[in-house]
């Protein structure tokens, strides 16, 4: 509600009360999309990086076991860990 639409304004409001109330409104949908927001990150696998530059089996099999750690607390078919540690892989990792 700004200046222009001064006609907007509920009847026993003064302009300035109408102004607040919609900021107020205008807060409570952030917030309620923040919060969406928040609960869609907290359902997000985090895939720790794999190891970079190394030919070591020993730091590749460590990484295995972190990243199937991780997805021991969500429900993703084999498809979707696939994908989801795909997605961490960078350079020729990536090209296979």
């Amino acid at each position: 509600m700004d200046e222009e639409n001064i006609h907007q304004v509920p009847r026993g409001l003064t302009f300035e009360q109408a102004l607040f109330l919609g900021l107020q409104r205008g807060q409570e949908e952030l917030s309620t999309r923040l919060d969406l927001v928040i609960q869609a990150l907290d359902q997000m696998a985090v895939v720790p990086a794999p190891p970079q530059r190394t030919s070591s089996p020993e730091e590749y099999l460590e990484w295995v076991q972190r990243v199937d750690k991780v997805f021991e607390c969500y429900e993703y078919s084999e498809a979707q860990k696939c994908q989801l540690a795909a997605l961490e892989f960078t350079n020729y990792a990536n090209l296979w």
